[in-house]
């Protein structure tokens, strides 16, 4: 399951046991149209905060102190590959208040109605990428034709544990070796931890 079907059951959760939402990512107007959209079909959800996607060092730092204040439970961040997977791992530990931090991409801009998804049968044959690429090609190219390639590489190598895939890869013009290699020391056994802690009887999984 995707992450743009899984904010969604995500959501659905938060609202049904009353667990703080913050919603960080897009433009203003954007954030605006979503949270109006949420409340139409959950009228209980308790969004609690939101800050667009656009802020300096110095900004960010309020931004932290006021998910904290706010207490938010749950944090969808819809900042864009590879930056929100950047700003997560180096602000996870910051954000005391919350459990849950997720990776969403355009799921905010999907919420708002603003950018259309792909039709159901795009979704059935996994192919939901190229119908984006069809939107968005000029800054979605790069991303999806090289990032993708890039990745797949990230992950043989990672697979096969070669020596010298960080500087060969690098040396290929691959850019998303900060968050990958931020991360590479928690993947082991992660996986099974998230399906056992994240319930919604217990919504653990920072």
């Amino acid at each position: 399951m995707n992450g743009t079907d899984f904010i969604p059951l995500v959501i659905e959760m938060a609202d049904k046991h009353d667990y703080k939402v913050y919603l960080l990512g897009t433009s203003d107007e954007v954030l605006d149209k979503a949270k109006s959209n949420l409340k139409s079909k959950y009228p209980n959800l308790n969004i609690v905060g939101s800050h667009n996607g656009f802020f300096s060092k110095e900004e960010e730092v309020n931004l932290i102190n006021d998910i904290n204040q706010k207490e938010a439970d749950i944090l969808i961040v819809g900042m864009g590959v590879p930056l929100q997977e950047i700003w997560i791992q180096e602000n996870k530990d910051k954000l005391t208040s919350v459990n849950l931090l997720i990776a969403g991409g355009a799921i905010i801009d999907f919420i708002s109605g603003t950018v259309k998804r792909a039709p159901s049968i795009w979704r059935k044959l996994r192919v939901e990428w190229a119908f984006r690429l069809l939107q968005e090609p000029k800054r979605l190219a790069k991303r999806y034709l090289i990032g993708n390639v890039e990745f797949l590489c990230y992950l043989f190598a990672y697979k096969y544990k070669l020596k010298t895939y960080t500087p060969a890869l690098t040396s290929m013009g691959c850019k998303y070796n900060k968050a990958i290699f931020a991360l590479k020391s928690e993947i082991d056994g992660t996986v099974n931890n998230l399906i056992d802690e994240c319930t919604p009887d217990h919504l653990v999984c920072k």
